[in-house]
């Protein structure tokens, strides 16, 4: 898990304490995240239960603070640290889009400027294999590991 880096570690420790959901092997914890993720998310607006686990999974993330802080290491960081920096803040961005209440302040202050400094910190190309890498592990059908 660590070679994730520490973001990945923060999470996983998170989701394994307050026992959010099953990790069945930490070498398919991104799999896992990212499926838990999208499972909630598509009955947000029908289950009252979706929404508290979403809520709750927001919760482990570190603050947009400590994202700041980290940007500058995660940009020069290995490929697998950038994936989860950059899973994180698309799950945060979604989230905060859809629920938050009054509309888009903290998506406004604080993850758009975040998630702008990311993305110009990066090159295309590492982008594209960033997405790839994302769909492909979310892909519900059998385990895929990170690629290096």
């Amino acid at each position: 898990m660590s070679t994730y880096g520490p973001l990945a570690v923060l999470v996983y420790r998170g989701v394994k304490k307050c026992n959010l959901f099953r990790i069945t092997n930490a070498s398919f914890f991104l799999e896992e995240l990212i499926d838990f993720y999208l499972d909630n998310a598509v009955k947000l607006c029908e289950h009252e239960t979706a929404t508290w686990k979403l809520h709750s999974l927001i919760a482990l993330f570190p603050s947009t603070e400590y994202f700041t802080k980290l940007l500058p290491t995660y940009c020069k960081a290995l490929f697998k640290e950038m994936v989860i920096f950059k899973l994180l803040l698309d799950i945060m961005t979604w989230y905060y889009k859809v629920t938050e209440r009054p509309l888009y302040k903290k998506l406004q202050r604080e993850i758009i400027p975040l998630a702008l400094s990311f993305y110009k910190s990066i090159t295309k190309s590492t982008l594209k294999e960033m997405n790839v890498n994302l769909i492909s592990s979310g892909c519900s059908d059998g385990k895929v590991e990170v690629k290096e």
